[in-house]
């Protein structure tokens, strides 16, 4: 018996060594520091709590900076970020969220057919280290127990991620289109002029330049990204019209969470180029955003709508992909946003930081 015992516990040493080894092996290849497990509950309050709070996917992640507010703002949006993500992360951070504090929900173009992410869907991982699992929805605990708690058992396959997520990342800047201010970019240094830096577009002067002077890119640059897109949002089990209802009792649940937290939500639309638009079917956005909102019980929260501001969306130097925005276009369009939670009485103007 002590025999089995003995070569059980020699095997076991083996193993785990072996799985340490490819986890040190792994973590030295991509400079990463082992994991902690994350929040047990809900974060304490803090003495100054935010103010303005954004949530929302890919489309607010990048496009909302508060850089250049005079609030103090929290980022929560994420890639494939669903309307159950953002309400987990609230209240995953809850304690810290001033009481009347404005709650950016990103309602894009893909935000109701996005299809649900549960326990067969890679997409709980992203709660992994930023959620409580008490918070977690439909947590699949074995598989949380080993990312947060044993992470080097999966160090191989972490590995292989990795790799797939390279080749991926190599095909997305592939399907990414020229932006004319660096096409002319070369190895030999060089400086760059005063109105293509970031500084430029942080005064208001030359925001409202560049909304009066679009400026385009050649149509090669943008065909291939934006036949992409499009295959994307309508010819993948990514996204479907069969999650319309789903996802609208979700925004639901998120903007009755706010209310009774005494926050000021706020639904926006972010905007995507003119040229995705145009490329897009002449109903896609009445059905697949227009139409959802008509049928969500939005609880008298406000919606604003920048997908019509042509002299933003023509402006293709905003923009990183047809769907994104680029750092220059972030800064634009906060500044916009800014002026209309200005003007609809949400902040006072001291709160813009703008350079006048």
């Amino acid at each position: 018996m002590k025999y089995v015992i003995a070569r059980l516990l020699l095997l076991f040493v083996i193993v785990v060594s072996s799985l340490l080894l490819v986890d040190t092996l792994y973590r030295q290849q991509y400079n990463l520091e082992y994991p902690s497990m994350g929040p047990l509950w809900k974060h304490p309050p803090i003495v100054e709590p935010y103010e303005i709070v954004k949530v929302g996917n890919s489309h607010a992640d990048d496009g909302i900076t508060f850089e250049f507010y005079n609030l103090r703002g929290l980022e929560l949006a994420g890639v494939a970020q669903r309307f159950r993500f953002d309400r987990v992360l609230l209240q995953q951070y809850e304690n810290q969220i001033a009481d009347d504090a404005i709650i950016l929900i990103d309602v894009s173009h893909i935000s109701f057919s996005h299809r649900k992410a549960d326990q067969s869907d890679g997409m709980q991982g992203n709660y992994y280290g930023r959620v409580s699992p008490f918070l977690i929805p439909d947590l699949k605990v074995s598989d949380y127990l080993q990312t947060t708690v044993a992470p080097f058992i999966r160090s191989g396959y972490a590995w292989r991620k990795a790799y797939s997520d390279e080749v991926r990342e190599r095909i997305a800047a592939e399907e990414k289109w020229i932006d004319p201010l660096e096409a002319t970019a070369s190895s030999e240094p060089k400086e760059i002029p005063f109105k293509e830096t970031k500084e430029y577009f942080t005064y208001v002067d030359s925001i409202e330049y560049e909304l009066a002077h679009p400026r385009k890119i050649p149509r090669a640059s943008y065909v291939d990204n934006m036949n992409f897109i499009f295959n994307k949002w309508y010819h993948t089990e990514e996204f479907d019209p069969q999650y319309f209802a789903y996802n609208r009792r979700e925004l639901e649940k998120l903007i009755a969470y706010c209310l009774r937290q005494n926050w000021r939500p706020v639904l926006i639309t972010i905007p995507v180029t003119s040229i995705l638009e145009e490329g897009l079917l002449d109903d896609y956005k009445q059905i697949y955003l227009y139409d959802n909102l008509a049928q969500t019980d939005t609880q008298g929260v406000e919606y604003i709508d920048f997908t019509t501001r042509t002299d933003f969306t023509d402006n293709m130097t905003f923009f990183s992909n047809a769907d994104h925005l680029n750092e220059r276009g972030r800064i634009v369009f906060s500044y916009l946003l800014l002026q209309e939670l200005v003007e609809r009485g949400y902040v006072g103007p001291e709160v813009d930081g703008y350079r006048q």
